[in-house]
């Protein structure tokens, strides 16, 4: 997991996560996803948590909805990486 943000009196918290190239499609990431948020909602009693994954990144996007996270929506020009504005897909789980 790249990042755990908790907002205890908001009742919600973001994941992130990054695999290293040689460590990729094993399904590491999703099993660890899907961890963490059954971990996450039982310990700090959260209601939501969200993630982000770029629109080209198939891949994330799959993670997170194996994991049960639905898409909520796009983040247009969310990021500029070397001059060039790059749009996210939104994702959340509800308990």
């Amino acid at each position: 997991m790249h990042h755990l943000n908790l907002e205890h009196h908001e009742h919600k918290g973001e994941i992130g996560y990054a695999i290293h190239p040689k460590f990729r499609g094993r399904g590491l990431a999703s099993k660890s996803v899907i961890l963490l948020t059954k971990y996450v909602f039982k310990k700090y009693n959260l209601k939501r948590i969200s993630a982000m994954s770029r629109v080209k990144n198939k891949a994330s996007s799959r993670v997170l909805e194996k994991a049960g996270y639905k898409l909520e929506g796009i983040l247009r020009k969310n990021k500029c990486v070397d001059g060039v504005y790059l749009d996210d897909f939104i994702y959340a789980k509800l308990k």
